[in-house]
């Protein structure tokens, strides 16, 4: 189905050469956040922690930090070119500390792209360069506390204003965002398969495990205290991978109860397709049954018209169709189990219009 929502979760990792100096402190001593005091703030009891989970130096931006180094009298809406978002960054990073005529931060276009991101979505984002004296992540979070059922929309693709039942406070899910960018940082700096680097879920999983297991530490320190956000975390993750979001599908492979054991990467590829595929196949089969929709275009009927996913999905449960496939048995139920945190969205209100649309 279609995005709904750009991906909020994106990590890239760059390899540049010892210039100058940026950092005093290299990685074999202690690592250390790098931060605007209001930043620093809103990261609260996170703070002290960052520099721990990320595994490296650590320089969080907002956009308002981008914002206090970028020349606003050259921007035309909130578009910029590459060497303007360059400059801002470089500018807010001077202000910090990192002063560095020429900071090798690499490619020009990967870091223009990541600050406008940044500045034109207020995404949460991290980014890696990994130098011989020093490495650090560059991570942005969001400037603005959002409700939890903006953070839900982010990664289930569904509107906010379409999502109900969301538990938790804003804080709460904020420190989800922000430790699995950590988790992405920390990733980053370690040596990487070649597997991993070409399929973004490999790292997701670890990524996704590392942030729910950081988020059970803060339930026992008092930090947080709501108990059933991460449950509510995958039946989202669940809901962004039915969405079509298939590098974020971690609620596949994660089992709350074993957050410490590794999920072997031999075991993503094979378990990830065999019960989304099986069920899909069947969904689409059937949808085009009921509804004499060619079966090639049943995916964008069921995108104008989620009920017809849903419908569809409960009536071949409840037939037994997926008995036989352990994999495509589980599958099926996290999404239904999923679907109670939108159930405005999975309708059949537009139905009619969406029969004239696509039937032949």
């Amino acid at each position: 189905m279609k995005k709904s929502l750009i991906a909020a979760f994106t990590v890239a990792t760059l390899a540049v050469g010892a210039g100058a100096q940026s950092f005093q402190t290299p990685l074999s001593s202690q690592n250390r956040l790098i931060a605007s005091t209001p930043t620093k703030k809103k990261l609260g009891w996170m703070a002290e922690k960052l520099p721990d989970w990320s595994e490296t130096n650590v320089v969080v931006l907002t956009k308002a930090d981008l914002l206090s180094g970028l020349d606003k009298t050259k921007l035309t809406g909130t578009d910029a070119d590459d060497n303007l978002y360059e400059a801002a960054l470089k500018q807010h990073l001077s202000s910090l500390g990192i002063k560095d005529e020429e900071t090798p931060l690499g490619n020009k276009m990967l870091l223009a792209e990541f600050v406008r991101e940044s500045f034109e979505h207020d995404a949460f984002q991290s980014f890696t360069i990994k130098r011989k004296d020093a490495s650090f992540c560059l991570m942005t979070i969001s400037s603005t506390d959002m409700a939890p059922a903006a953070h839900a929309s982010l990664l289930s693709r569904i509107p906010a204003d379409k999502i109900s039942n969301v538990p938790g406070t804003p804080s709460e899910w904020f420190s989800l965002f922000v430790a699995h960018e950590a988790a992405h940082c920390a990733q980053a700096v370690k040596p990487r398969t070649r597997l991993a680097e070409l399929v973004p879920i490999i790292e997701e999983v670890g990524a996704d495990q590392f942030t729910l297991k950081t988020y059970f530490q803060a339930l026992s320190t008092g930090n947080v205290r709501t108990a059933d956000l991460p449950k509510t975390f995958l039946d989202l993750r669940t809901l962004g991978l039915v969405f079509g979001d298939f590098d974020h599908g971690t609620s596949v492979f994660i089992d709350l109860g074993k957050l410490d054991t590794p999920i072997s990467e031999d075991e993503i590829l094979p378990r990830e397709a065999a019960g989304r595929h099986a069920v899909f196949d069947l969904i689409y089969r059937h949808v085009a049954e009921k509804t004499h929709i060619p079966i090639e275009i049943a995916n964008l009927a069921m995108t104008d018209t989620p009920g017809l996913f849903s419908d569809s999905l409960k009536t071949l449960y409840g037939n037994g169709a997926f008995a036989h496939d352990p994999d495509a048995q589980k599958f099926a139920v996290q999404v239904i189990n999923s679907l109670k945190m939108a159930p405005d969205f999975f309708s059949l209100g537009n139905l009619p219009e969406t029969l004239r649309k696509y039937r032949p």
